[in-house]
């Protein structure tokens, strides 16, 4: 469900132990979904940004040629749209908490 221009809606939320955690199996097209509503909601943020920053996602694999083509789509799908953007790499902390 694409984001309205200006909504506050959040990416995610805490479980209180009522819901049952989130299944790791999703679809492919549920990811895709969850990707482009992610970006929809950057964009509402910082669509008029000069630069915006944000923490590098995480890669989950490299292990074949796929791997790594479906997280350079991941990356070019959260950006899409911004003038320009810079990607913090980090290790296990977050580099930008604010």
């Amino acid at each position: 469900v694409p984001v309205e221009e200006g909504s506050t809606e959040s990416v995610g939320h805490e479980n209180d132990g009522s819901e049952r955690p989130r299944d790791v199996s999703a679809s492919h097209d549920d990811c895709e979904q969850y990707f482009y509503t992610l970006n929809r909601i950057i964009l509402s943020r910082s669509s008029e940004s000069s630069l915006v920053l944000m923490n590098m996602p995480s890669i989950w694999s490299v292990e074949t040629d796929d791997d790594c083509e479906a997280f350079t789509a991941y990356c070019d799908c959260l950006t899409a749209g911004l003038e320009r953007v810079l990607l913090v790499a980090g290790g296990r902390d977050t580099l930008l908490d604010f």
